[in-house]
């Protein structure tokens, strides 16, 4: 398991968090929100390190027991690939499996800048 996505994923999830309850949150709420912020010296900007410390950790431990290799290079996926998994996508044919089929043919067609490209499931 990769720790950077899951990272990521959940700074991500905090600021939509920042972004929605800010503005009219309580003091408490703004206090949480400096987790945010890497020069911060609050409880809770303590708390967001150590809990990505503890997510790269257990990540890591992880790989390493089911002796996965520890670097950063990928598999590409090619056109057959992704033609491949459309028709996937298409054969089960949920509503799904729509949304699903969308995002890839959306973020294919964006070069895979992903956060170029919104998708609402």
């Amino acid at each position: 398991m990769r720790v950077d996505p899951a990272v990521n994923y959940l700074c991500t999830t905090i600021n939509c968090a920042k972004t929605k309850f800010l503005a009219t949150g309580s003091e408490a709420t703004r206090l949480f929100f400096t987790c945010l912020d890497n020069k911060a010296s609050t409880s809770e900007a303590q708390w967001l390190r150590n809990v990505k410390k503890g997510m790269i950790r257990v990540c890591f431990q992880r790989s390493m027991a089911a002796g996965e290799d520890m670097g950063n290079s990928e598999i590409p996926i090619y056109l057959d690939h992704f033609r491949e998994m459309i028709r996937a996508y298409s054969r089960e044919g949920s509503q799904e499996a729509a949304l699903r089929k969308f995002a890839l043919i959306s973020l294919w067609a964006s070069g895979g800048r992903s956060s170029e490209v919104i998708v609402a499931m």
